[in-house]
This record gives structure tokens, sequence and C-alpha cells, in this order.
């Protein structure tokens, strides 16, 4: 936490500080994985507390998370699920 002192002159005894808002980096894709939101593609930003859902192309099983949250930390809650081919 910030804290300044406001001056005799009337100014304050440092710069006021700025909020930044927190994002995490999607990495690239493994293969056969797929999303339905645009929002979270491959090698893409998003914000804190959003969530994303990840799904395999048809004839792939989902292996980990199928979902991922950016946390305050600014990393994924996760990470990406991978895709491997199902088996007959």
């Amino acid at each position: 936490m910030s804290s300044l002192d406001c001056l005799a002159n009337g100014t304050f005894s440092d710069d006021i500080p700025t909020c930044q808002i927190v994002t995490c980096n999607i990495p690239a894709f493994p293969a056969n994985l797929t999303t339905d939101n645009t929002q979270c593609g491959t090698e893409m930003m998003i914000d804190y507390n959003t969530s994303c859902m990840y799904e395999c192309q048809p004839g792939y099983d989902i292996i980990g998370n199928s979902s991922v949250n950016c946390q305050a930390s600014g990393a994924l809650s996760a990470d990406l699920p991978t895709c491997e081919g199902m088996s007959i």
C-alpha cells in the first residue's frame, strides 16, 4: 500500500499511483484443443477472473482441466488441457 504526503507547497510527496488491470497470457494451444470463446484464443491475454472453457476436436479425449481462470497473481489456475486420440 502506498501513502502520499501533502506538502506545504500544495504538491504531493511522490507521484500518484495508478492501478493496472491484471491479465493472464493464454499460451499456444496444444494440438486438437479448441474453444468457442473468442476471448480465450491461443496466445491471447485475458483479464482477471475471466474463465475459459476448452474442448478437444472430435475423436480426442481431454486430459486435464477443461476450464482455466485468470487469477489475481496474473497466472492461470491450471495448465491448458491436452488432447489424446481416443482408443478403439
